[in-house]
């Protein structure tokens, strides 16, 4: 989140703005003291101009394409345990 806030040359005040949410719930989910569920992460690609992938398949950090956003820090390939 902190990666896409920057990119997006937004304050945590601008983004929780946007967001309609205060810079102290940016702040704890920045820095890992909250997980944000599916609707706020929505809600913060909203705020900075971005879309919002959620993707369930066999392999996926194999495909090029995704490898490239983890490497970038755009992604994360979890397995589900």
């Amino acid at each position: 989140m902190y990666r896409l806030r920057i990119e997006a040359d937004l304050t945590q005040v601008e983004l929780a703005r946007r967001m309609g949410t205060t810079q102290s719930a940016i702040a704890r989910m920045e820095n890992g003291g909250t997980r944000p569920t599916l609707e706020t992460l929505e809600r913060v690609a909203g705020a900075v101009g971005q879309e919002l992938a959620v993707v369930v398949g066999t392999r996926l950090s194999e495909n090029r394409s995704i490898a490239k956003m983890v490497r970038s820090g755009h992604a994360v390939v979890r397995n589900a345990s």
